[in-house]
């Protein structure tokens, strides 16, 4: 068992983490590259519509990555192996059952998110049709939450790493042959991304598998009735805080869509880069909640801030990189992924928030690696309800005169309050030692 925490040790965990969390959102950036290319950009609009609603009803759930990471690594601290391999299981079923639930119930709740996106009947009727095929990955979408927060917490990185690399590789395959040789559009980009998203779940479950010890036989232990009740617990306030956080993103994407569909295509460039650098940094928190949920699990507060320590020294250097790679590949990156000229134009006008987006941000993904190793859930809900309803919407409000620069200034600040929000409980629960597992 591990019990010392290194800038090595770390970084083996955190690099298969970076790569794997970077390749994740290829699921949209090759969908955005690909789609691009194309005659008109409603394709890419439709798209980006339905890339974020299918994303809110699926990321509402991404608390069972989390809670799945915390409390394997608190239970490997505690040295209850038998629980550290249920709480994977546990957590699929819940997936697995949610996923069905989701399917069988989301039309209405698309109907209404669709409403909101502007008056181009044609673009929304495409992304209802982008969802509607989207929407058979629910089961597998949730269990690879599931699985993927097990193998974090149990520190087994390689894992996740060789899931995305695979399931991405068939993603470009299938759009590049749906979309370009069979004419299908964004109906093919869905396509490829629901066949990728049945083979991660497919591999996941097998992986878990081979390092489990005979987890169907344990399945009366896996529904026992405290440990789900628990598990609910946890995972209310991380469900309410991840409704508003992609709520928020949803909010950006239909206030875009009200300016036009040249403002949807560009702002999902950019947002898609700026999803690159949180499934980046991500990497780093994920290292962090595996060593600080071990750390806590044990009472052993010295690894839990050199932990802390170790992985700021590692964002900080990520951010540095994020942003001179940005400012030097503007022109290259805008022609990459559009050859439409004049959203290539309007990407260059708002540029300047992606390049300062590195900076304002690698601070919250850090903190927020913390209070999920840490189980603060409602800390992580409280401040996500004063970040959006205290500082995003308010901004965007008062910014509404500046157009899309100021529906990007309310984004940037929204981000800020989340970090700034996050620390002071971070000062609080330290001064306090209040960390739930260190209450047990």
């Amino acid at each position: 068992m591990q019990k010392k925490v290194s800038y090595l040790a770390l970084w083996a965990m955190a690099w298969p983490m970076l790569l794997s969390n970077i390749s994740v959102p290829l699921l949209g950036l090759v969908d955005t590259a690909i789609l691009g290319h194309l005659d008109s950009a409603k394709y890419l609009a439709a798209v980006a519509m339905g890339a974020s609603v299918i994303g809110f009803i699926y990321w509402s759930f991404n608390f069972l990555r989390m809670s799945t990471t915390a409390s394997t690594a608190q239970a490997i601290g505690r040295d209850d192996q038998q629980e550290s391999e249920l709480v994977g299981f546990r957590a699929a079923i819940v997936g697995l059952f949610i996923g069905l639930i989701l399917f069988v119930f989301h039309p209405p709740l698309v109907d209404l998110v669709v409403a909101q996106m502007g008056d181009n009947n044609e673009v929304k009727q495409l992304a209802i049709e982008y969802i509607g095929i989207r929407i058979y990955s629910a089961p597998a979408v949730l269990i690879s939450y599931a699985l993927i927060g097990w193998f974090i917490g149990n520190k087994q990185a390689k894992v996740p790493l060789m899931l995305v690399v695979v399931t991405n590789s068939i993603n470009i395959v299938l759009d590049y042959t749906f979309v370009i040789h069979w004419n299908m559009n964004s109906a093919g980009a869905a396509w490829a991304t629901l066949v990728a998203e049945y083979s991660a779940a497919t591999l996941a479950v097998l992986f878990y598998l081979k390092h489990s010890k005979s987890p169907l036989s344990k399945l009366r232990l896996a529904l026992n009735k405290t440990k789900l009740l628990a598990l609910l617990a946890i995972n209310r306030p991380l469900f309410v805080r991840t409704v508003i956080l992609l709520g928020s993103f949803l909010f950006f994407t239909t206030q875009g869509a009200n300016q036009g569909s040249d403002i949807v295509a560009t702002n999902a460039i950019i947002m898609n880069l700026i999803l690159t650098i949180s499934f980046a940094m991500d990497g780093y928190a994920h290292a962090c909640e595996a060593y600080c949920g071990e750390a806590l699990g044990r009472k052993d507060m010295p690894m839990f801030f050199l932990t802390i320590r170790y992985c700021l020294h590692f964002c900080i250097g990520t951010a540095v990189l994020f942003t001179v790679f940005f400012i030097s590949a503007q022109t290259v990156l805008i022609s990459l992924f559009t050859t439409i000229a004049h959203i290539q134009i309007l990407a260059a006008e708002y540029w300047i928030w992606l390049v300062i987006a590195p900076a304002i941000s690698f601070l919250t993904y850090l903190f927020d690696g913390v209070f999920i190793a840490g189980s603060d859930t409602k800390a992580m809900q409280n401040t996500l309800i004063f970040s959006a309803f205290g500082v995003y919407f308010p901004v965007w409000y008062f910014s509404q005169g500046m157009g899309n620069h100021g529906l990007w200034l309310a984004f940037s600040c929204f981000t800020v309050a989340r970090f700034a929000s996050l620390y002071l409980c971070y000062r609080r629960n330290n001064t306090q030692l209040s960390w739930p597992p260190l209450q047990q």
